[in-house]
C-alpha cells in the first residue's frame, strides 16, 4: 500500500471511529465513493479495533488446534462413574466431546468435557454447568437431551444424548447446493421449532450455526451445543469481559455492539444458516472474520439480495427479515417465524406437486397423441389447494357475501318507518365495511407478509367477532321491523343472519384449525 493510500485509509478509519453502528456504514459508503476495496480496508481496521485480541480469551478459544491430542486420547478407555469413554467425537474452542456408553441403561451417550488445560478454570466450569442447566430446561425432539452433569475427581462432565449422523455443515459439504425448496424448508422448519421451544423456556442459544445442528441418517434435525446459551431473563454473564460470544459470521449486530440481547439474536444466526442452505455459501462470501464482524457492525452484510436468490419469494422474504440489522425489524417471536416457514413450505410443496402433475400429464399426452403442449396445459390448469388456501378463500368469500347483502337492504330501507331504514342501512354499510376490510387485510397479509399473519390474526380476532355479531343483529332487526307487511323478505334476512353466524362460528373456525394446526 502506497503512502497516499495509507493516509486515506487512516483518515477514514479515525473519522468512522467517532461514529456508531450503522452511521459508520452510511459514512463509508459516501466517503469511499464506490471504492469497495478502500471501504473494506477501513472496515477491516474497524473490526480489528472493536474485537478482542487473542490475549483477551483462552488460547483454546483462539486456536483449538493447540490442544494436546495425547491428553485427549488418555481419557478414551477410561470410566467416568457409570460411563465408559469409547472414542472421540469432536472438539472445539469450548470443549471436547467424547462418545461414551452408559453401563446402567446400556445406551450410547455423548460426554462433553473441558479441554485438559482448562479443567480448573472456574469460569469455563460454570459455563459447562450453565449449558447443562439450559439444555436440561428444554424438552423437545429437536434438541439433544441432557442426561446428567457429573463431577469425577474434580473434573466436570456433561452427559447428553448421542445423536448419530453428521453436522448440517457436513451434509452441505457432501451434497452441495442447490437443494429443493421443500427440503430446505423442512430442515429450516425443524431448526426453527427447536429454537422456538428454547425461546419459550427463556433460553437464547447465541451460537447457532450449521456445525451445531445435527442431521441424522433418518433426516431428523437436532440443535446441540448450548455452551454459549443464556437465560433471557437472567443476569448472569459467563462471557469473558471483552469477549465476543458466538462465531463470527453468525453473531447478531446487537450482540457485537454489546446491546441487550433477546431471542431475536438467534433469528439473525438462523437467517445466515438459511442463506447458506439456499446458496451453498455464507453471506460474507469468503471475507475474513475481522472484515465480516466490521461489516455486521455497520449493518452491511454482503452476499447479494435474497430476493434474487434461487428460492421462492416467500423464503427470500424470510431470509431478509431474519437478517435485519435492528431486532425490531425481525420477527416478533420465533413462533411467528415458524408460521412463516410453514406457510412457505405449503406453497413450495403445492408448486412442486403442480409441476410433477404437469410433467406427468404432459408425458401422458405426448404418449397418447404426440402433443406435449396439450399435456402441459392440462397440468398447468390443475391446482393443489392447501388448508391455507381454503382459509384465504373463506376470508374473501365472506367479504364478498357481506357486500352483496347491501343490495337487498337498500331496497327494503323504504319499508321501515320514520327514516329508520336509512339509519339501518348506513349502520350496516359501516359494519360490512369493517368486517370486509378486516378479512381482506388478513388475506393480503397471508399472501404478502406471512410472517406477520399470526400477530394480525390475534389483533383482529375480537373485532371480527364484534362485526359479525353486529351484522347478524342488524339483519334480524330489519327482519323484525318489516315482517308484518313483508314476511317473505323477513324470512330471507333471518336466513342470512343465521347463515352469517354459522359461517363465523362454525365454518371459519374449521378452516382456521386446518390452516393453523399448531395454534
Amino acid at each position: 500500500m502506497d503512502a497516499e493510500r495509507w493516509r486515506r485509509v487512516n483518515e477514514l478509519f479515525h473519522a468512522a471511529l467517532s461514529r456508531d453502528g450503522r452511521d459508520r456504514g452510511d459514512f463509508l459508503r459516501t466517503a469511499c465513493e464506490g471504492d469497495d476495496s478502500l471501504r473494506d480496508e477501513v472496515l477491516e481496521l474497524l473490526g480489528a479495533h472493536d474485537r478482542p485480541s487473542v490475549v483477551d480469551r483462552p488460547a483454546v478459544e483462539a486456536d483449538p488446534e493447540l490442544l494436546p491430542s495425547d491428553e485427549e486420547d488418555a481419557l478414551i478407555g477410561q470410566r467416568l462413574g457409570p460411563y465408559e469413554v469409547t472414542g472421540l467425537l469432536g472438539r472445539g474452542g469450548m470443549g471436547i466431546v467424547y462418545r461414551g456408553f452408559d453401563t446402567r441403561l446400556e445406551r450410547p451417550v455423548a460426554i462433553k468435557a473441558l479441554p485438559p488445560a482448562y479443567t480448573n478454570d472456574d469460569r469455563l466450569r460454570a459455563r459447562l454447568r450453565r449449558e447443562a442447566m439450559a439444555a436440561a430446561a428444554l424438552s423437545h425432539p429437536g434438541i439433544a437431551t441432557v442426561f446428567a452433569l457429573e463431577e469425577v475427581e474434580g473434573h466436570v462432565y456433561l452427559v447428553h444424548e448421542y445423536v448419530p449422523g453428521r453436522t448440517l455443515r457436513a451434509t452441505m459439504a457432501a451434497e452441495p447446493a442447490p437443494w429443493s425448496a421443500p427440503r430446505i424448508l423442512a430442515i429450516a422448519g425443524d431448526v426453527a421449532r427447536a429454537l422456538a421451544a428454547a425461546h419459550a423456556a427463556g433460553v437464547v442459544h447465541r451460537d447457532l450455526k450449521p456445525e451445531n445442528v445435527m442431521h441424522t441418517p433418518g433426516g431428523a434435525v437436532k440443535v446441540v451445543d448450548f455452551g454459549l446459551a443464556r437465560f433471557e431473563h437472567g443476569d448472569e454473564r459467563l462471557t469473558r469481559t471483552g469477549g465476543l460470544p458466538g462465531t463470527p459470521g453468525y453473531i447478531a449486530p446487537e450482540l457485537m455492539r454489546g446491546d441487550p440481547v433477546d431471542a431475536r439474536a438467534d433469528q439473525y444466526a438462523f437467517g445466515v444458516l438459511l442463506w447458506e442452505l439456499v446458496t451453498g455459501r455464507h453471506p460474507s462470501d469468503g471475507a475474513g472474520d475481522t472484515l465480516t464482524a466490521a461489516r455486521v457492525l455497520v449493518g452491511d452484510v454482503p452476499g447479494g439480495d435474497p430476493a434474487r436468490a434461487p428460492c421462492p419469494p416467500a423464503l427470500a422474504r424470510i431470509i431478509t427479515r431474519c437478517l435485519a440489522d435492528a431486532p425490531r425489524d425481525r420477527y416478533r417471536s420465533t413462533d411467528a417465524l415458524v408460521t412463516a416457514l410453514d406457510a412457505a413450505a405449503d406453497d413450495a410443496e403445492a408448486e412442486e406437486e403442480d409441476a410433477a402433475q404437469g410433467a406427468a400429464a404432459g408425458a401422458a399426452a405426448a404418449a397418447a397423441d404426440g402433443t406435449p403442449e396439450a399435456g402441459a396445459s392440462a397440468g398447468a390448469g390443475r391446482s393443489a389447494w392447501t388448508p391455507l388456501h381454503w382459509w384465504q378463500f373463506h376470508q374473501v368469500a365472506i367479504s364478498v357475501a357481506y357486500g352483496l347483502t347491501l343490495v337487498p337492504l337498500w331496497r327494503v330501507r323504504e319499508w321501515m318507518p320514520d327514516g329508520w331504514g336509512l339509519v339501518a342501512f348506513i349502520a350496516t354499510v359501516t359494519v360490512v365495511g369493517a368486517a370486509a376490510n378486516l378479512r381482506l387485510h388478513l388475506w393480503f397479509t397471508s399472501r404478502v407478509y406471512p410472517a406477520q399473519l399470526a400477530e394480525q390474526r390475534r389483533r383482529s380476532a375480537s373485532w371480527k367477532r364484534l362485526t359479525d355479531t353486529t351484522f347478524a343483529v342488524l339483519l334480524l332487526t330489519t327482519a323484525a321491523v318489516i315482517a308484518p307487511d313483508h314476511n317473505g323478505w323477513a324470512a330471507f334476512f333471518i336466513g342470512l343472519a343465521i347463515t352469517s353466524m354459522l359461517s363465523a362460528r362454525v365454518m371459519e373456525p374449521a378452516t382456521t384449525r386446518a390452516a393453523f394446526p399448531a395454534e
